[in-house]
């Protein structure tokens, strides 16, 4: 066994030193390869960090312009449309530069996420619905910022009074497991679908709630909704 074993290496130093200069080629590829992927991940870090800045940048501004301190969770609505209107519309575009300077970078998605919410605010609906359906079918089926996409789409539809796109909307979020209050997302569904006639799916919906969040559901009256909608399906005279 010895013999055999010594008989391989001897060949494979055999082999090496007649083979020399490719197996430092070979070598020296690797190493290339492999400075090439650390630089890929320096520079895909580099290009996330800029991206995100440039949309902090924006943020800071619409804040500014909207009269809202940039510690606030949320903006608000000042007393003057016309600054309203301005800051949205220079947000917009702020955010429209960052996506189109850095794609594919999570801060692109999330500007275009933050635009579909200028847009609403701007009352151009269909141009936010159309832009967040892009961004849905673009991103992950189990991403949270999917979710949040499908969120906003579904409100738009409802602004819209598009009922049933919206329930469409609300359940696709919904189907996001990894998004928090999914529960919520459900009873929107439910009630978009009430508002086109569709009980079975609304019944379908709560029932998604329930499974969900049972003690929540309990408290926003949910369990005696559900009850009035399945008596309605009843047939007449049942017992």
């Amino acid at each position: 066994m010895s013999r055999g074993l010594d008989a391989r290496m001897e060949s494979f130093f055999e082999w090496l030193e007649a083979n020399a200069r490719t197996v430092v080629a070979v070598g020296v590829g690797l190493l290339v390869v492999g400075g090439l992927i650390a630089a890929g991940f320096e520079w895909s870090a580099s290009v996330e960090l800029a991206a995100q800045t440039a949309l902090d940048r924006v943020e800071r501004d619409y804040y500014d312009g909207m009269g809202t301190p940039v510690a606030e969770l949320y903006l608000t609505e000042p007393a003057n449309r016309d600054q309203a209107q301005r800051a949205r519309e220079n947000a917009l575009l702020g955010y429209q530069n960052v996506a189109v300077d850095y794609p594919g970078s999570v801060a692109a998605d999330a500007a275009e996420l933050r635009a579909a919410e200028a847009e609403i605010g701007l009352g151009r609906l269909d141009d936010a619905s159309e832009r967040l359906s892009v961004l849905a079918q673009r991103l992950d089926d189990d991403d949270q910022l999917r979710a949040s996409a499908l969120r906003l789409q579904g409100y738009a539809f409802e602004e819209q009074e598009k009922f049933a796109e919206a329930a469409a909307a609300y359940e696709a979020a919904a189907g996001v497991t990894s998004y928090p209050a999914r529960e919520a997302l459900w009873l929107a569904a439910s009630e978009n679908h009430l508002r086109v006639g569709e009980v079975e799916r609304a019944i379908a919906a709560l029932r998604e709630v329930l499974g969900i969040a049972p003690a929540w559901a309990e408290r926003q009256g949910l369990v005696e909704r559900l009850t009035g909608l399945e008596a309605m399906l009843e047939p007449s005279g049942a017992s």
